[in-house]
């Protein structure tokens, strides 16, 4: 039996497949071209999933480690761009203002 809840990858990809398959009106020989469509956005909803995360859940987890939202890391964090002269973009070629 499905879990309805929460269905497997495949089952995800197979539901997909149907749905488009329904949107252009039941084509015949398409099945393949359906597939690989919805294993596209099955795969793209899954990685949106787990690169998103409410704010809440990040504020969250930062105050479980003592530090506020946002804030440097307890090791020291990463640098910023601007204390970093090779990050920085480059200066704009042109005529330069009178002082």
């Amino acid at each position: 039996m499905i879990d309805k809840a929460h269905p497997t990858h495949d089952e995800r990809v197979r539901l997909k497949a149907y749905e488009i398959w329904l949107n252009e009106g039941r084509p015949e020989g398409r099945d393949a071209r359906h597939w690989e469509m919805a294993r596209e956005a099955v795969g793209y909803d899954d990685a949106l999933r787990s690169t998103l995360q409410p704010a809440g859940e990040i504020a969250g987890a930062a105050a479980d480690q003592g530090r506020p939202a946002g804030g440097p890391k307890p090791n020291g964090g990463t640098r910023m761009a601007a204390s970093d002269p090779s990050l920085r973009p480059p200066k704009p070629k042109g005529r330069r203002k009178p002082a």
